[in-house]
């Protein structure tokens, strides 16, 4: 979770070096990690690799389908690349929900939370 956040922070500051190491250190940890994919795929989007960046971004949807901020990146992508069939249909999915970050030392806390009666 560290280093998803880390990378977020770096891409969101225009560091997309730093960015691109903390996502490619945590797909190392875990190959499934949809924040990763979804870095990578802004990151790779920006440098031009349109092809790359839908690979990552798709990635991304198949790990958190609940991720509607990626469809926006993606139709995006999609249009670079001439097809506009799936750029409208990802474009009509977008919203503002990120790639989630689960953190395994934060999650038993939320849930006991989440039960404590009021």
């Amino acid at each position: 979770p560290a280093l998803l956040r880390i990378g977020r922070n770096e891409l969101e500051l225009g560091n997309n070096f730093s960015a691109s190491e903390s996502f490619e250190r945590a797909l190392e940890l875990d190959p499934e990690t949809a924040a990763a994919h979804e870095g990578l795929g802004r990151i790779a989007a920006a440098a031009g690799d349109m092809q790359q960046a839908a690979d990552h971004l798709e990635r991304a949807l198949e790990q958190d389908s609940q991720a509607s901020a990626v469809h926006d990146a993606l139709g995006q992508v999609y249009r670079e690349l001439g097809d506009l069939d799936r750029a409208r249909a990802h474009l009509g999915q977008s919203g503002d929900v990120v790639t989630r970050i689960t953190d395994p030392l934060i999650q038993p806390l939320a849930e006991l939370a989440a039960n404590v009666p009021f």
